[in-house]
Parts: structure tokens; C-alpha cells; sequence
């Protein structure tokens, strides 16, 4: 399977450009994160889990940010 670099880029410059114009419109999303984390590890429908360091507390230290 190849992987399209430049539209995972474009992508995330999308998503980096709707932060930065409504931080606050994130928050929900950060929330619903915290609710899939179990042990600093994060687990998404149809993806790999994602071992954190930090877990719940970046998530939060996050949500205060915006």
C-alpha cells in the first residue's frame, strides 16, 4: 500500500489552520480522547493502539491550554 505524504500534509495543515482559527471547537474531541484511553494507552475504532507517556493528564493539560 503507498502512502500519499502530501495529502497527510495537506490534511493535517487543515486541521492545524481550524485550531488555530477556533481552538474552543476542539474540546469535544479532546474530551471523547480521554474516554479511549485505558493505561496511557490509546485505542481508536480501525487503528493501531497508541502507547502515551503521559495519557489523561496531556489530554487535560491540553484542554486547559485552549
Amino acid at each position: 500500500m503507498s502512502v500519499n505524504y502530501n495529502d497527510q500534509v495537506k490534511v493535517f495543515l487543515e486541521e492545524l489552520n481550524k485550531f488555530r482559527k477556533n481552538p474552543q471547537a476542539f474540546i469535544p474531541l479532546l474530551e471523547k480522547m480521554k474516554t479511549q484511553l485505558k493505561n496511557n494507552v490509546l485505542y481508536r475504532d480501525g487503528e493501531h493502539p497508541i502507547e502515551t507517556h503521559e495519557g489523561v493528564v496531556a489530554i487535560d493539560n491540553a484542554i486547559k491550554c485552549v
